[in-house]
């Protein structure tokens, strides 16, 4: 028994250090007091998960869902690049966009200096970048 109880007792330790405190200048308790403050309608909030690297939030409404990520922005998204991998590359806002659509999923990825992070929202099937931008001015990033 005393084992383990140093075992949870260790790998709690493990898993406090791998959490992120920040990410960029976005700290763990700013954005998940932001996504749950947002609100598309019908959907519901559905979880707060955290990697090394990013902060995640889920919104549901039966089979549908909105997925929020926000993850360092390590400059890995470079225009010519994502052009070539099939983004559409825009302005907005004063920030820098880039969008894609599949037929299972669209998302548009978010390039926010302000805390050198890339937010990034998708949603299952096809959708148009105008029909993106609806949900992005939800979530208040311009505000951000």
């Amino acid at each position: 028994m005393k084992r383990i109880l140093i075992f949870f007792f260790i790998a709690t330790i493990c898993i406090a250090q791998s959490t992120p405190d920040k990410i960029g200048g976005l700290s763990k308790i700013e954005f998940e007091k932001w996504v749950k403050q947002m609100s598309f309608s019908g959907y519901k909030f559905a979880m707060f998960s955290h990697e090394t690297d990013s902060y995640q939030a889920g919104f549901i409404k039966g089979e549908n869902t909105i997925t929020i990520l926000a993850s360092l922005d390590d400059g890995s998204f470079k225009d010519d690049m994502m052009k070539k991998m099939g983004y559409t590359v825009y302005e907005q806002n004063g920030l820098k966009h880039y969008y894609i659509a599949y037929p299972e999923m669209s998302s548009t990825t978010i390039k926010v200096p302000k805390y050198k992070v890339i937010f990034s929202i998708g949603v299952q099937g096809k959708s148009s970048k105008d029909a993106l931008e609806k949900l992005i001015d939800q979530t208040k990033v311009y505000e951000k």
